[in-house]
């Protein structure tokens, strides 16, 4: 296996790249409040169009060829070019830390201070499943969501943190484990069933009585 090493847009750390189709591949990252970045390729990664963003994003995903949506620090933004251009869609609150979109219609961000978001128009209004900054509740601290489909998922993050819902958000119950460790990655391989990661090689395969 041989790979060549690309500098990519900014020279900052790059913390999410997708595929739109097999023409164009869209970057995005940053560091924290400080500044932030946005990058496409034409040329499978030789050149990057880069522009830069106020602020770290995090993570990006699209529903098509054009329509696509970013989140990071303090908000999340969307592009109907393909990535080239992105727009503030109003939400701010949290470091948006992950999104997951089961279908082109309705996705999901959880934020770090834990936050979780669900869109039903591919990304253009967002209602709060929950409130991070809300007082009387458990302080939680969110880094991954990952859905199986429009209904169940599961959101992971710091000190063994992994919650599940089937039933599009408005409910969350514990995934039971003996981990303290910070959970970083979620995927859910049936709708039964995942792989969660974390720190100090953790592995975790669950599955859903």
């Amino acid at each position: 296996i041989e790979g060549t090493v690309t500098r990519g847009p900014m020279w900052l750390p790059g913390h999410s790249v997708k595929m739109v189709h097999e023409h164009l591949y869209v970057l995005v990252g940053g560091n924290g409040f400080e500044t932030g970045f946005s990058g496409y390729t034409l040329d499978q990664g030789k050149t990057w169009t880069q522009s830069s963003s106020a602020m770290e994003l995090r993570d990006v995903e699209f529903v098509d060829d054009l329509n696509g949506i970013a989140a990071g620090y303090g908000s999340i933004l969307l592009t109907n070019d393909g990535g080239r251009t992105y727009e503030h869609t109003g939400v701010h609150g949290d470091f948006f830390t992950d999104l997951s979109f089961p279908t082109s219609s309705i996705g999901y961000a959880c934020g770090f201070t834990g936050t979780l978001l669900k869109t039903m128009d591919g990304g253009q209004t967002w209602d709060r499943e929950r409130n991070g900054n809300a007082i009387f509740q458990q302080n939680l601290k969110f880094n991954a969501i990952d859905f199986f489909n429009e209904t169940t998922g599961v959101v992971v993050g710091q000190n063994g943190v992994a919650l599940l819902t089937e039933d599009g958000g408005r409910n969350w119950k514990v995934i039971e484990n003996d981990s303290d460790e910070h959970f970083y990655g979620v995927r859910m391989m049936t709708e039964q069933s995942g792989i969660i990661v974390g720190d100090n090689g953790t592995i975790l395969l669950f599955t859903i009585n």
